[in-house]
Formats: structure tokens, C-alpha cells, sequence
């Protein structure tokens, strides 16, 4: 079968998807009686050169092996989901901006860069706290969370040239699935402290 088959259904069933965050990792494909498969090696060297693809696990059931695209740069464009999220949260923000703010009149400039700062918190403070995105904070082990902060997770400014223009700038974390594990053990002694 043509790949650009699976393609299509990858994409309808990751637009399917509530939550932006889901990943078509280990979900199976029902809808194809057959298709091309690959052995162990061939797999391997799939997933090493970071290529999506599909296991037969029998009665014309096939399951998505990966979740990645080929753009290798950085795990947020490598990972579909992460991809998926920022579609969302770039949507969801420039809605939420021009709704609650685009033709309004601040008292002053600086008015208008807080009640942009201000929208921007609230905005991915409310994603954050119901889960869409990660929350912030620190990747230290432990880990820590944290609110968003005004002053250091966004940034605006009022254009130089054009007042009714404001810049802004902001970054989320992405929530990214579980792919991989390693485990240690040791019998009769517990080896960490």
C-alpha cells in the first residue's frame, strides 16, 4: 500500500485527538486489510533515522511503533505531540488575545503592554493549571513547578514606529509521552541510598 495512505490516516487520527498532547505512539490501525511491514532490523533502522512507522501485530491489526518526525533538531519539533501542542497553544493564544484585548484603548502605553502581559499569564497560567502544557518550572532532579511569571517566561513591547502595535514573545513546555525506560535492580541489597 502506499505510504501516502498511512500518512493521511495519521494525520486524520491525531486531529481526532481532545487533548493536543496525545500521541499516535502504540494506537492501532484497523482500517487497512494489508500493508507492507517491516522486520526487526528494518524497524530498527526506521526508528533510527527517526521514521514513523507501523507493526503488524496480526488480524490485519497494525500499531504506530513511533511518534516522530523526521526533523531530528530538537525533541519539540521530533515529537508529533509536541508539534500537535504547538499548533494548539499558538491558536488558542492569538484567540484569546484578540478577544479579550485587539480595539481596545489603554489609558497609556505602558497600560497596554500590562494588559497584554497580564493576558498572556492568564492565558498560559489556564493551560498550564488544566494540564494542555507542562507547567513551569525547573528540569533539576527533583524537578520543581511553579506559576508563570510575568517578568521572566513573557516579553512585550510597543512597536517604535507604530503605537497601535504591540510585540510579544512567550514559551511554553510541552508534555511529551513516556517512550522509554531503564530499570536496575539488585537481589537481597538495596543498592541506592
Amino acid at each position: 500500500m502506499d505510504g501516502s495512505f498511512i500518512s493521511v490516516y495519521a494525520a486524520a487520527l491525531t486531529a481526532s485527538f481532545t487533548d493536543p498532547a496525545q500521541t499516535i505512539g502504540r494506537r492501532d490501525c484497523t482500517a487497512f486489510d494489508s500493508m507492507e511491514t517491516f522486520n526487526e532490523k528494518e524497524e530498527m533502522l526506521l526508528g533510527g533515522a527517526s521514521i514513523t512507522f507501523l507493526s503488524d501485530v496480526g488480524n490485519s491489526i497494525y500499531r504506530f511503533s513511533e511518534s516522530v518526525t523526521v526533523d531530528t533538531t530538537e525533541l519539540a519539533l521530533n515529537e508529533i505531540s509536541a508539534r500537535t501542542q504547538a499548533h494548539y497553544v499558538v491558536r488558542r493564544i492569538r484567540r484569546e488575545m484578540n478577544d479579550a484585548l485587539l480595539y481596545l484603548v489603554p489609558p497609556s502605553p505602558l497600560a497596554g503592554v500590562a494588559l497584554i502581559a497580564n493576558q498572556l499569564v492568564l492565558s498560559l497560567g489556564s493551560m498550564a493549571s488544566s494540564g494542555v502544557i507542562a507547567p513551569y518550572g525547573s528540569e533539576t532532579n527533583p524537578p520543581t513547578i511553579r506559576v508563570i511569571s510575568a517578568s521572566t517566561d513573557i516579553e512585550v513591547h510597543i512597536d517604535e514606529i507604530d503605537k497601535t502595535l504591540y510585540h510579544f514573545k512567550y514559551f511554553f513546555n510541552a508534555r511529551y509521552p513516556m517512550k522509554r525506560m531503564f530499570g536496575l535492580y539488585s537481589i537481597d541489597t538495596k543498592f541506592w541510598s
